[in-house]
């Protein structure tokens, strides 16, 4: 994703890309619904997409299709700072449909503490390079505690990503982190296996 999606959007395909993949989710997150499996799905938005023409309008259709409270949007801090204004419109929109909108890569963008708390987002995902390196690197883990810190401030969750070890985990959890993502719970999975994974995780 690092390098196919940036040439998508150098080369004008992220919109139809996003289009599909859209489609696709809905598709999914309904079959799931139908095994009686109602899962919160999150769901990328490129910096491109994100100020496209008629990019609220986009999720009208699906929100005919799905909970909106099992869809998450997730945007990159870069791509939610470029223009303040317009889209602390479009989060403010989407969270009126009932949308969750996660900020991702937290920590590697150039956010003032003015627009972060006027952006209504749900979530702060700390990047993963903070994560992996909290053990090896003094500032990584001052970064960590700091987003954490801003989170309670500000009445929003955090996410950790790159969560690989259960000492990142159990360090997290004590330090008051919220979710946790990474190769410590499992590696991206097809559909059908994730539905065991689901399920043996229930049970």
């Amino acid at each position: 994703p690092d390098d196919f999606i940036p040439l998508a959007e150098e080369v004008g395909l992220i919109l139809p890309i996003g289009d599909v993949v859209l489609e696709m989710v809905v598709d999914q997150m309904k079959r799931w619904r139908d095994k009686g499996l109602n899962l919160r799905v999150a769901v990328n938005v490129s910096q491109k997409e994100l100020h496209g023409q008629n990019f609220v309008s986009r999720f009208d259709w699906v929100l005919k299709e799905v909970p909106p409270e099992l869809l998450e949007l997730e945007i990159t801090e870069t791509a939610a700072f470029e223009d303040k204004e317009a889209v602390s419109s479009i989060v403010a929109e989407l969270k009126k449909r009932g949308l969750s909108i996660s900020l991702d890569d937290f920590g590697t963008g150039y956010s003032s503490l003015e627009a972060l708390v006027n952006l209504p987002v749900d979530k702060f995902k700390i990047d993963k390079t903070f994560v992996i390196n909290m053990f090896k690197d003094d500032k990584s883990a001052k970064v960590v505690k700091t987003v954490l810190q801003m989170g309670e401030a500000l009445g929003v969750k955090v996410v950790a990503e790159g969560v690989e070890t259960k000492e990142h985990f159990e360090t997290l959890k004590e330090w008051g982190c919220h979710e946790f993502q990474g190769y410590y719970f499992s590696k991206p999975l097809p559909a059908q296996e994730f539905e065991r994974f689901v399920a043996s995780a229930g049970s």
